[in-house]
């Protein structure tokens, strides 16, 4: 497998990152440690990200995050979308996606206004991951022990 790397900086995410969750056709996996639901669509990037996710649920995607943002996860209250909180003494502060267990993207960005345009962010898409495995394991214990 011939794995390939690219840095997202700043508002490059929703460019690089919606075409990929448009692509998905299996299951998105997801840590966010914040998520918004901009209703009025001030921020195109974060209102395209949303669009894409809830897209890609409508069209049988399966969809699964893991965020203790109680607000978001009743936002993502939709068919085909499962999101569970998860109780640590810290806090849940990952930000990662995993689409169709081929495409990771991992950094800061935060699906929230300041995350998808305001902040300074990077994050890394990698393609072809020998990793992925891994860490679709650690989704899973957390998300089969998470609360909804």
């Amino acid at each position: 497998m011939d794995v390939k790397s690219t840095a997202i900086i700043n508002y490059e995410f929703c460019k690089i990152v919606v075409p990929l969750i448009d692509s998905a056709i299996v299951k998105i996996d997801i840590f966010m440690f914040k998520w918004d639901f901009d209703k009025s669509g001030e921020n195109k990037n974060l209102k395209m990200l949303n669009d894409a996710i809830f897209a890609a649920a409508a069209r049988g995607v399966s969809i699964r995050v893991i965020t203790n943002d109680l607000l978001a996860r009743r936002a993502l209250t939709k068919p085909n979308i499962k999101a569970r909180g998860y109780i640590t003494p810290g806090i849940m502060h990952a930000k990662l996606l995993m689409i169709d267990e081929k495409h990771l993207i991992i950094g800061s960005h935060n699906f929230t206004s300041p995350g998808q345009g305001l902040n300074v962010e990077t994050s890394v898409l990698i393609k072809n991951c020998d990793c992925i495995d891994k860490l679709t394991g650690f989704f899973n214990t957390l998300f089969e022990h998470g609360a909804n």
